[in-house]
């Protein structure tokens, strides 16, 4: 699991669906802080409006599972039948780019 560095600061937005959390977190964190995020995995279909590598990265199940086994996830959660997660690597990619971060998760998902 990942350590933290000294100067390495976790924003978390949290809120159940169509609470506005990414709303929140990209007007605070992008604009306001200049903070990168981590965009989560999800096994959900995609919908009409959402992009890939923008609002989620978009796995099937067994690709999700397989990188579960592997270890990849920081953090992941079961919502409505549909797995969603954090990649370790993605933090650490982000931490090396700027030394805050912050994450968008459902109220079930911020088990870090």
């Amino acid at each position: 699991m990942y350590n933290l560095k000294e100067k390495e600061l976790i924003f978390v937005f949290t809120g159940p669906d169509g609470s506005g959390r990414k709303t929140v977190s990209k007007v605070a964190a992008e604009s306001t802080l200049q903070m990168n995020g981590v965009i989560s995995y999800t096994t959900r279909e995609r919908r009409h409006y959402e992009k890939e590598g923008e609002d989620y990265h978009y796995l099937s199940r067994k690709e999700f599972e397989t990188a579960k086994a592997n270890g990849e996830f920081l953090e992941c959660v079961e919502i409505n039948g549909n797995l969603y997660g954090i990649k370790e690597k993605d933090v650490k990619d982000s931490f090396e780019e700027k030394g805050c971060i912050y994450l968008v998760l459902n109220t079930e998902g911020p088990k870090l």
